[in-house]
């Protein structure tokens, strides 16, 4: 028989009272859902809050789910997100050994490429932490500006102002906003960023993979040398973006039903 720990059982029990109350709910009717005097309850509430479990509203005061309920839930979608993509990544380079292939996320405003696989150590999967990529060239940088929210859309020209690439005298840039923004809304409307101008030497594409709710987790990047690339090459390689981007919404997806249909 599991010896259960008492103060733990309480404490869960008073997230799922919390849980799918809009407003929250005050500490009497915790406590009294529950079956716990309101000083125990205050307790393991306020132990929960500091661990950003629960947090306050009001007035008058009431608690609702905290970060930390959703950050757990974050935490393991990412994790199962990089294990499904270093097998499709293999995948796909098996395919076209030519070619590279990685995954990338965005953070706030930035662009990370967490996952790769390249031509001169093919079958090895490379872990990258903080391997970010440059905010204007890359095609996945313009695929997660091109379907941002527009707060993020704002923060973005804050911290990577539009001008500063001009003036940088980088050569693989936008000449105006305007040239951008029409870019932009072709990745929308295909559904692929494939920023043919922009990177010399180089033919590359990205293409998103979505969460159940619609939400862009990641994209899926492939390059090759585009002076040896012959068109059949190309094609094949948007091919396998593609492929590879809706496999990991399939299998993201699919994960996210198993874990709604546990709970």
């Amino acid at each position: 028989m599991i010896e259960k720990v008492q103060s733990l059982e309480r404490a869960f029990k008073i997230l799922y009272i919390v849980a799918g109350r809009s407003g929250g709910r005050s500490v009497a009717e915790i406590a009294k859902e529950a079956g716990l005097k309101s000083i125990t309850a205050y307790k393991l509430i306020r132990t929960l809050e500091s661990e950003h479990f629960l947090k306050r509203t009001g007035p008058p005061l009431h608690f609702e789910l905290g970060h930390a309920v959703y950050e757990l839930k974050s935490i393991d979608d990412a994790r199962h997100l990089l294990t499904s993509a270093g097998k499709e990544l293999l995948r796909a380079q098996r395919r076209l050994p030519e070619a590279a292939f990685a995954l990338l996320q965005w953070e706030d405003t930035d662009t990370y490429q967490r996952l790769a696989v390249l031509p001169k150590q093919y079958g090895k999967v490379i872990a990258r932490r903080e391997y970010q990529v440059d905010p204007y060239s890359k095609a996945s940088s313009l695929l997660f500006l091109a379907y941002a929210r527009s707060e993020q859309v704002k923060r973005f020209f804050e911290k990577h102002p539009f001008d500063r690439q001009i003036e940088s005298g980088n050569t693989l840039t936008w000449k105006s906003k305007r040239e951008l923004n029409r870019f932009l809304k072709e990745i929308r409307t295909t559904g692929l960023a494939l920023p043919k101008a922009l990177d010399y030497g180089w033919f590359r594409l990205a293409a998103p993979v979505w969460s159940a709710d619609g939400e862009l987790l990641a994209a899926v990047v492939g390059y090759i040398g585009n002076d040896h690339a012959s068109d059949r090459q190309k094609k094949r390689l948007i091919e396998l973006c593609i492929e590879l981007a809706d496999r990991l919404t399939k299998i993201m997806s699919t994960y996210d039903k198993t874990m709604f249909d546990a709970t």
